[in-house]
């Protein structure tokens, strides 16, 4: 018989209400020490929300003044852009993802999964 790593749960967690992502919204957050933010973006092809920790791995600044464009967030500091989906930065400054999160609307409800196994990058 093999022992299993033990799992650890998924933790979601409500960070605000779905009413406050209008098109283009923007809802700050925090959960369990956590300081999130989440976006919604409209599009051609759709709108979707992404929930990403609301803190550059270039200098540690807030996130939640930056400009979106094609999928990326950009530092408001700096300018360093970072993969909604992925974390990931593009540009020179930093090659430290930012953590980005499973997000869902639930009964009108921000819910984002907090859980280390649901975060998709390190950004430490």
């Amino acid at each position: 018989m093999s022992a299993e790593a033990p799992r650890e749960e998924v933790r979601w967690e409500r960070v605000g209400e779905r009413s406050e992502l209008d098109a283009g919204g923007r809802l700050k957050g925090s959960a369990r020490g956590w300081q999130l933010l989440v976006l919604r973006v409209v599009t051609e092809a759709g709108d979707a929300v992404h929930a990403v920790e609301n803190r550059c791995s270039h200098q540690e600044s807030p996130l939640e003044g930056g400009r979106i464009r094609r999928g990326h967030l950009s530092c408001p500091r700096h300018g360093v852009r970072f993969n909604l989906s992925t974390g990931e930065p593009l540009g020179a400054l930093t090659r430290v993802p930012i953590r980005t999160y499973p997000v869902e609307i639930v009964d009108g409800f921000v819910t984002v999964d907090i859980s280390d196994a649901g975060a998709t990058s390190s950004g430490g």
